[in-house]
């Protein structure tokens, strides 16, 4: 579908970044899941923009029937995890969360993000010029 004018900023910060992490060859690295984006249109003068996905986990087509959700930090890479998509207009940058359930509230963990000096945590570096 066609992003409106109001969300194209978004795009244009978004998709170099996945296109980086999930590139389309081989197609084991491609992403499993769809990003959702908000049903209302994004006002003209927003600074942020909210995209949500569902990553099924490590294999979804060997699971058994439902899934089981992360629920620590330590089970994302083997359980279905919810993921907050923050693109900022501001930064120019975009923030992935986990959520991560504890009792009836979900929190937030960072997970990934394009400008480290605009986290609002502090991630381990992972480039070797680091």
């Amino acid at each position: 579908p066609e992003v409106p004018d109001s969300e194209r900023w978004a795009m244009d910060i978004l998709l170099p970044v996945l296109e980086a992490l999930f590139p389309a060859e081989p197609s084991a690295s491609k992403l499993r899941y769809k990003l959702l984006l908000p049903e209302r249109r994004t006002p003209d003068d927003a600074h942020e923009l909210t995209v949500l996905g569902f990553d099924p986990g490590p294999d979804p087509e060997k699971q058994e029937e439902g899934y089981t959700v992360a629920q620590a930090k330590e089970d994302e890479q083997k359980a279905a995890t919810w993921k907050e998509i923050v693109v900022s207009r501001t930064h120019k940058s975009l923030m992935v969360f986990n959520w991560v359930p504890h009792g009836r509230r979900l929190y937030r963990s960072l997970v990934f993000c394009s400008k480290t000096h605009a986290a609002l945590h502090n991630l381990p570096l992972d480039t070797p010029d680091a």
